[in-house]
């Protein structure tokens, strides 16, 4: 598909409203994030067993969908594509009505907020502005996603929020055959206040991902987050459901961020590039120096998103 790089920039209309607080009594946890052990890690970011939903449960969803007059015929083809009807099934526990209300809850969102064209405005602007970029796909096909906080500029929630909508977009469109998941690396290097004050950007993005693209994060690595990250997480941690706590992992130190590289990349040159690209940015001199040029991908990765080289 066409790159949404060269689409016409629009002003996205993205979803800003706030999540409720999950309900669930496991919500009560320690401001502190805990980090993984070495021994762990390994199963952590394996792909969990996707259970298949009854279908019944499937063709109740496709039966309710149908009698939504107001859906056209390009977004009920849409709502009723398999995948990701029993995507919205998992997410809903198995509670077809659910699923069928939250999936015509989504069109409508897509509709207003058109997120297969959204453009990145910031970073057509300054290349530099925001970090996130696909650096090609772990050892089970799912598109990895990386950024550091020392190597953007650009820290307005609205800015970031299309940023992210943009490079999830690319990502899914991305995907092969059989894979739905994403994984994400978020380098903490060169966190601070100003990134753990404000929390919107990190409520609308949980939003998002909860509410529109369910069971699409496979699993969220953060990379040696601070102490100073405890304040945004106590701030967020409320508004995430169970499935979404269990699939975020925290690893501190080189020797983990070595073992991480090799688990989802494997022995390969994206593994290494990954390991270096790491240690480069823990070095201010070199990301000062690398500062004008575009942000780097692994050798022979391509990708059509905010960074397209």
């Amino acid at each position: 598909s066409k790159s949404s790089c060269t689409r016409r920039p629009i002003t996205p209309q993205l979803d800003t409203s706030q999540p409720q607080p999950s309900r669930s009594p496991a919500m009560v946890l320690d401001d502190t994030p805990t980090e993984l052990p070495a021994n762990s890690l390994r199963l952590a970011l394996h792909p969990r067993v996707v259970q298949h939903p009854d279908p019944g449960a499937v063709k109740a969803v496709k039966e309710s969908l149908e009698f939504h007059s107001d859906l056209d015929a390009q977004e009920l083809a849409w709502a009723t594509d398999e995948a990701n009807i029993s995507r919205y099934i998992r997410a809903e526990d198995g509670n077809a009505g659910k699923a069928a209300k939250r999936l015509v809850a989504t069109i409508k969102w897509r509709n207003k907020t058109q997120p297969e064209s959204v453009t990145c405005v910031e970073c057509s602007q300054d290349h530099r502005a925001h970090d996130l970029r696909c650096i090609g796909h772990d050892t089970y096909g799912r598109p990895v996603l990386y950024n550091c906080f020392a190597c953007s500029n650009a820290r307005g929630p609205h800015g970031l929020l299309a940023h992210f909508t943009q490079t999830v977009e690319e990502a899914i469109k991305n995907m092969p055959p059989g894979v739905e998941t994403f994984v994400w690396i978020a380098d903490f290097e060169g966190f601070g206040i100003r990134d753990s004050i404000d929390p919107r950007f990190s409520i609308w993005l949980l939003n998002m991902f909860q509410n529109h693209y369910p069971e699409r994060m496979g699993c969220v690595v953060c990379v040696e987050a601070p102490r100073l990250f405890s304040m945004l997480w106590s701030g967020v941690k409320p508004f995430m459901s169970q499935t979404t706590k269990r699939k975020i992992n925290f690893i501190r130190g080189p020797e983990l961020r070595r073992e991480m590289a090799e688990v989802v990349m494997g022995s390969s040159p994206s593994s290494q590039w990954l390991v270096m690209h790491m240690e480069r940015n823990r070095k201010k001199a070199e990301v000062k120096a690398a500062w004008s040029q575009p942000h780097e991908l692994p050798p022979g990765v391509q990708t059509a998103g905010p960074h397209k080289r």
